[in-house]
């Protein structure tokens, strides 16, 4: 006879494994009922095309409302007659995210939306997903729409430069700086904190030159946040000191592959390197009174001035008074 041999007893009693099978089940159950309940829908806004699950119709409505505004800027920033058809996809859960990015192009997982320029496309989280929600939404959409509508007036140029060269990537001849500069210009996303980033790196004299954020920026995230600090305050000079149309034609120049030097000779009417230098005088000239109205006898000094002003307006105010009661009330012994 064949020996038998005793296979080891579960440690857990039969009707706990059988409640554990069943709890498996229903997840399963729950999950695949998700799935096809929450079918993807679609709604049109001019040039926009939202693409949504039903949980968020009324975020869809609210930004449909809102394109037409962005729609009418850009189209006028950039000189465009229109903007071609965008497509943005709103994802109510981070699996929604990542299965609709490109493969091998997996952004990181604190990334709030995603741009692919070429496509006029672009993948945006629920604002439930993010930390902050949905006071900051609309300019992360603002910012979104102003890479793909950049893109989309510098088209025209050679196959090679009408690549996709991937999310929030600029479009070969248009740097880096340019393009992140001019999405936070649009989103008006400048803050008292990229404030403070721009003066420590001018008062340390630590800018980063912009030949290192041509194709990318860089990875520490301080060094990161200083290089959009730049890029915006450099676009906002720009469009500032040049003016609309310029700043247009630059863009356009760009994105039918003329070299940067060229363009920026031809269009701006001088070498970039000059330009940069005087952007950078600039700076310095801005910045360096901060030190002055910070230090210790300059916030006593205006602390005084403050007090006296205080003073001098509490004093007539009373006199004010006083003279008005002796016109209300004259004295009774006269």
């Amino acid at each position: 006879m064949g020996r038998r041999i005793a296979l080891p007893r579960s440690p857990l009693p039969r009707w706990c494994r059988g409640l554990s099978v069943l709890a498996a089940f229903l997840v399963i159950l729950v999950r695949a009922s998700l799935v096809f309940s929450a079918e993807w829908e679609t709604s049109r806004f001019g040039a926009f095309v939202f693409h949504y699950r039903a949980d968020s119709e009324k975020l869809v409505s609210y930004l449909g409302g809102l394109s037409r505004q962005v729609e009418e800027r850009v189209v006028k920033d950039l000189g465009l007659q229109r903007l071609n058809e965008i497509q943005v996809t709103i994802a109510s859960t981070l699996e929604d995210f990542v299965a609709l990015q490109p493969p091998g192009r997996k952004a990181q997982k604190w990334a709030a939306a995603l741009a692919y320029p070429s496509q006029d496309r672009i993948l945006m989280k629920s604002p439930r997903l993010l930390l902050g929600g949905q006071p900051h939404y609309e300019q992360i959409f603002l910012h979104e729409v102003a890479h793909v509508a950049l893109d989309q007036a510098s088209r025209g140029g050679p196959p090679e430069a009408r690549r996709d060269p991937g999310a929030g990537s600029p479009r070969p001849g248009i740097p880096r700086w340019l393009h992140e500069g001019y999405a936070i210009y649009v989103a008006r996303q400048w803050s008292p904190s990229r404030e403070v980033i721009m003066t420590r790196a001018v008062l340390a004299g630590r800018l980063i030159p912009l030949g290192r954020l041509v194709s990318d920026f860089p990875e520490d995230d301080r060094q990161a946040q200083l290089a959009y600090a730049q890029s915006a305050d450099l676009v906002h000079y720009l469009i500032r000191r040049y003016g609309g149309k310029t700043f247009r034609d630059f863009v356009i120049a760009l994105g039918r592959g003329s070299r940067f030097g060229y363009a920026s000779r031809t269009i701006l009417g001088e070498d970039f390197h000059t330009l940069e230098e005087d952007w950078q005088g600039r700076l310095e000239r801005r910045y360096t009174w901060i030190p002055l109205l910070t230090s210790t006898g300059s916030l006593w000094f205006l602390a005084s001035l403050v007090f006296l002003a205080a003073y001098i307006r509490k004093k007539a105010a009373s006199r004010a008074k006083v003279e008005g009661w002796s016109k209300d009330d004259p004295d009774p012994y006269n």
